[in-house]
């Protein structure tokens, strides 16, 4: 196809052939001649030198963090022939799907998009069969790649030549997760209020089992210093518990909860704990209110890929719900039974009047009017104020 200059260079040779051959100017003639066989060959060099060509996506890993770089390549088929290929320019698109968007609405829907679209443009040599560039997300959610599309001309941009490839990829963003120690099983938090806001701890057993090295996280009373000061390394005892040996971790959906950016970060601690109790091989139940209850078990790897799918799709409720309609105080109570602790991760707009979730409660944002648990300050980062939490808990136990 002819670019808009192509077509003006046409019109314009065609008109100055005419006018030459009415009024018999041979030098008109010869420059309108000149022209119109420009735009053919450079048609004729853009469907020879630039054919269409199949393209596929590459990248290294279909799930990724927040804020975590990865490289996306664009790949073309290889052909010999012809040997003289002309440049191309290329254009990606990107649409950054929102936690509980729906994936396969129509994008002409006169409702409010859920997703926001960009566009990564580049050009490439014409011998070139490949491209790569970076993608950094910037929040949570399913980010979908596609259709690619590219468009060869030639150097005088007369003509031009495009194709689509309609392939999509979609890659799942999970929230940002922290280094932090899990839920200490065998240290009770204090709290102003301990009905309210209350670590629920195992009762390690007396039956000694086995020593091993301290990890970061362990209850510093178990050390064993007779083994500690011969071996010069930091040795636990580990113990049987009477009780599951776990935690269970509420995360608070609600409408109204919090902030929309408090609840990213409470949804972003919890898949910090998911990951931490993992690696400790400590067994989790995850909840969330999000229209009915979802509730999963982390206990080895798939599950706790399955736990953070869920937590990076899991969006803020639209309406209030009621936590005893979803997750009755009762089931709670019957909880503490089987699990060592019990977190509850809410934020500071949270009426504790209505349904009082049982556990450490971790608040985001505002510092309530009566705080009790552990408060995480917007500004702040909530491995710091985690870990903190624990090691200055861990301390004050070891001195009693």
């Amino acid at each position: 196809m002819l670019t808009p200059s192509g077509w003006l260079t046409l019109v314009i040779s065609v008109v100055a052939l005419v006018v030459g051959r009415i009024l018999v100017l041979a030098e008109v003639v010869i420059l309108a001649a000149i022209g119109v066989l420009l735009v053919i060959v450079c048609l004729l060099a853009v469907w020879l030198f630039s054919p269409k060509t199949r393209m596929s996506r590459r990248h290294s890993s279909s799930v990724v963090s927040v804020d975590e770089d990865t490289e996306i390549g664009i790949e073309f088929e290889k052909r010999l022939l012809p040997p003289l290929k002309l440049p191309r320019h290329v254009q990606d698109t990107l649409q950054h799907f929102m936690p509980g968007a729906d994936l396969h609405g129509s994008e002409n829907s006169s409702q409010k998009r859920d997703y926001e679209r960009f566009t990564v443009s580049f050009n490439i040599a014409g011998r070139a069969s490949s491209v790569v560039y970076s993608f950094n997300p910037s929040r949570r959610g399913i980010v979908r790649f596609g259709p690619l599309r590219v468009r060869a001309s030639d150097p005088f941009n007369i003509a031009w030549r495009k194709w689509q490839e309609n392939m999509t990829t979609e890659i799942l963003v999970l929230p940002p997760i922290e280094d932090v120690v899990p839920p200490a099983l065998s240290m009770a938090a204090k709290s102003q209020n301990e009905e309210t806001c209350s670590i629920w701890q195992g009762s390690p057993g007396n039956d000694f089992l086995t020593l091993r090295e301290y990890v970061h996280g362990d209850d510093l009373r178990r050390v064993h210093w007779k083994s500690t000061a011969r071996t010069g390394n930091l040795m636990i005892r580990q113990s049987e518990h009477r009780r599951e040996s776990g935690a269970l971790l509420v995360l608070d959906t609600r409408f109204g909860a919090a902030s929309e950016q408090n609840f990213e970060k409470m949804v972003g601690a919890a898949a910090s704990l998911c990951v931490a109790c993992h690696n400790r091989k400590m067994p989790l139940e995850v909840v969330t209110f999000h229209h009915q209850l979802e509730s999963l078990h982390v206990i080895d790897s798939a599950s706790l890929e399955s736990a953070l799918r869920m937590l990076a799709l899991v969006p803020q409720s639209e309406e209030s719900i009621s936590p005893e309609a979803l997750y009755p105080e009762a089931q709670l109570s019957k909880k503490l039974h089987q699990y060592g602790a019990v977190v509850v991760l809410t934020g500071s707009f949270a009426d504790s009047n209505q349904g009082s979730l049982v556990g450490l409660q971790v608040c985001f944002g505002d510092q309530p009017t009566a705080t009790s648990g552990m408060w995480v300050p917007t500004e702040a980062i909530f491995s710091d104020v985690w870990n903190s939490y624990f090691w200055k808990h861990a301390a004050m136990e070891v001195s009693q």
